[in-house]
């Protein structure tokens, strides 16, 4: 994958994935979770994939250590809308140590 990982958009320019780069985390999610994971909160088997990257920072660990960030992908139940947050670089969708 050539260029910028995503499309961008809103006024923001939030980070929008394309139909490949969900079904490369539907995939992750089967194969680690297995095909019939389970909610913790309900027990329901089906998931969906938020379509936007969510950006989380971690605070600088001291003057001359920056804070880092960390690209994640939602993953809600479809049932109870419990949402889980999975690092997009280790499930496949963006290259390794991606940065917004």
């Amino acid at each position: 994958m050539s260029g910028y990982p995503f499309a961008k958009t809103g006024p923001l320019k939030t980070p929008v994935l394309r139909d490949e780069q969900i079904a490369v985390a539907l995939q992750c999610q089967r194969d680690r979770w297995g095909a019939n994971a389970q909610c913790p909160m309900c027990g329901h088997a089906e998931w969906i994939i938020g379509r936007k990257v969510v950006f989380l920072e971690s605070p600088p660990t001291g003057l001359l250590t920056p804070a880092t960030k960390y690209a994640a992908l939602q993953v809600a139940c479809a049932n109870c809308g419990n949402t889980l947050l999975v690092n997009a670089s280790i499930a496949g969708v963006l290259p390794e140590g991606h940065r917004p």
